[in-house]
């Protein structure tokens, strides 16, 4: 125990202040079984954005090993890009840095207007069968509504006031099924459905 009997620690002092802790080096998660390495063409900057995940950013494993880690070095892409992380994604189709990331250019700072829907009908049901029935007179009928909210067939476009645009629209489409598993000639008393008073 004693320097003097021949024990103690020999060599160097132990410094006054500690040095510091080498980073770790990450130890990634097991490769998926048939992973392939993937060989894509570098993006030019500013025309790719890592993809995102439920709102979050995509890793792997966790959020240590996210697309910025595979960015610091080129052989991260090469050695790990194929494992799977949030998504169901690897960084090979998540990263900008390893190929992959959403690609094209940045949407405008102010989004451009939407232009108004042409009216494309859905594809009719295979066994469509059209409806002939009584008009309704007015002001005795209520348009279906499903989950409190109008309804439609085929997005919101396509609903009641629609297809009481036209009496043709009744003819054509009045048997495609929409929201509630209803079509319009059930649903729309423009087509002789709704609930009558």
């Amino acid at each position: 125990a004693c320097c003097a009997c021949g024990g103690g620690v020999r060599g160097t002092p132990a410094p006054a202040t500690p040095l510091p802790t080498p980073a770790p080096t990450p130890t990634p998660p097991a490769p998926k079984p048939t992973a392939v390495p993937a060989t894509r063409a570098p993006t030019p900057p500013g025309q790719c954005t890592d993809v995102t995940v439920d709102g979050g950013a995509w890793y792997v494993s966790n959020p240590y090993y996210d697309c910025a880690w595979f960015g610091k070095q080129e052989s991260f892409c090469e050695k790990f890009g194929d494992y799977v992380g949030r998504g169901k994604l690897a960084a090979e189709d998540a990263c900008c840095a390893c190929g992959g990331g959403v690609r094209g250019t940045p949407a405008p700072a102010t989004p451009l207007p939407t232009p108004a829907p042409t009216p494309t009908p859905p594809a009719p049901k295979p066994t469509a069968v059209p409806a002939t029935r009584a008009p309704t007179p007015p002001g005795q009928c209520t348009d279906v509504t499903v989950g409190g909210d109008a309804w439609h067939v085929s997005g919101p476009y396509y609903n009641c006031a629609w297809f009481g645009e036209d009496a043709s629209f009744c003819e054509k489409f009045g048997d495609y099924v929409g929201r509630g598993k209803l079509a319009a000639e059930d649903a729309c008393c423009a087509c002789g459905g709704g609930v009558r008073a």
